[in-house]
């Protein structure tokens, strides 16, 4: 699918059917809030995985430490949380290499 060309109106009209039906609200990433942002993230995911065998929760300076490392190259567009009925439900995205950036950079310098 490419991103760049709108869904069929179909398709918008279904989501919007199955929204309104199951009580569903999606919002972007809010860059000024990121370490709450992947806090939430992180509780997400570690809520989901529980119950799997092996399973080590990460910890909220854990959490911390990526929203650090991610302040520069993370793309608000690139992340969609999703609520049901006001609660966290899920979360949708796509988190860039943070040493894209770097090697970019250098690659301008040079």
């Amino acid at each position: 699918m490419d991103v760049q060309t709108p869904p069929p109106d179909d398709l918008r009209e279904f989501a919007r059917i199955c929204q309104k039906r199951r009580q569903i609200e999606t919002r972007c990433l809010v860059m000024k809030n990121l370490r709450e942002e992947v806090r939430l993230v992180i509780r997400i995911y570690n809520e989901c995985w529980a119950q799997n065998w092996g399973f080590l929760p990460i910890t909220p300076e854990e959490a911390d430490a990526v929203a650090d490392s991610l302040r520069l190259v993370a793309d608000p567009g690139l992340v969609r949380f999703a609520y049901i009925k006001g609660e966290p439900a899920a979360v949708l995205g796509a988190f860039p290499d943070p040493y894209y950036a770097f090697e970019t950079s250098l690659e301008m310098v040079r």
